[in-house]
């Protein structure tokens, strides 16, 4: 396999659903409560990122990535939203996720090559199917207020947050696999700045990072629009020291399926 083909996996691995088995750990205590959200900022809108493998000074662009956020009627004839993604590449993948108009889980499913998840979400609770060629499991589990799916839920939720300096918070997390679910928590925070490159004057972003025991995705986050441009991973080391997701300033976005 190519040093490109094992970054792929890799990425898909990792990234698929940021929040599955890479944030699952049973050793942080659940707190819960409901993140301060700003919804009157949510608005719909589509970007496109390049999936880029860093080693050393080397950088290697292995696919692509488009989130979309549009307003729909969900089935019970209330206003939502459905939140897509798509990642092109070796082993594509692609994510469909309603919203409540409170940004509230109504139900998700996420493709990865051949293997497939299903999951209903009910006012305190969640039911998930996963499919894959060696056969199906399915899983019912507590779904706290503040549960995020999928990195394209992370980074729409963080751009909503009152970020600053030193801000923290913790959030949950679905870990899903072949052998089953789990939901956990994990700490969020703003570890601090950087400037507009090259007008230092200009807007400048949030690094924000989620921590997990030894795990760690920084997100870097435009303060004045709330955008993720940058996500980085410490990636294992027979495929690249880092993965990135950067966003586009001008790109066609791959339409949703």
């Amino acid at each position: 396999m190519t040093g490109g083909a094992r970054a792929a996996l890799a990425f898909v691995a990792l990234c698929a659903a940021m929040a599955r088995s890479v944030w699952a750990q049973d050793t942080i205590p659940r707190l819960r409560h409901i993140l301060p959200i700003d919804y009157a900022r949510v608005q719909p809108f589509q970007r496109a990122y390049d999936i880029n493998v860093l080693s050393g000074d080397s950088t290697i662009t292995i696919g692509q990535r488009a989130v979309a956020l549009r307003q729909v009627v969900l089935t019970d004839s209330s206003a939502g939203w459905l939140l897509t993604e798509t990642r092109g590449g070796i082993v594509p993948a692609f994510d469909s996720l309603f919203l409540a108009g409170d940004l509230r889980p109504v139900r998700w499913t996420s493709s990865l090559g051949a293997s497939r998840l299903e999951v209903e979400f009910g006012a305190d609770s969640l039911s998930a199917v996963i499919r894959g060629p060696a056969g199906a499991s399915a899983a019912k589990l507590e779904a706290p207020p503040d549960l995020l799916l999928s990195g394209a839920m992370l980074e729409l939720v963080v751009g909503l947050l009152p970020l600053s300096a030193g801000w923290t918070d913790s959030v949950y997390v679905l870990s899903a696999d072949a052998s089953g679910a789990d939901v956990s928590a994990v700490e969020i925070v703003v570890i601090g700045d950087e400037p507009t490159v090259p007008d230092p004057s200009g807007t400048a972003r949030w690094i924000v990072a989620l921590h997990a025991e030894s795990r760690e995705l920084r997100l870097w986050v435009d303060k004045t629009s709330g955008v993720t441009e940058r996500t980085q991973q410490v990636l294992p080391t027979h495929t690249g020291t880092m993965l990135e997701l950067r966003v586009r300033e001008r790109a066609e976005v791959m339409p949703p399926r």
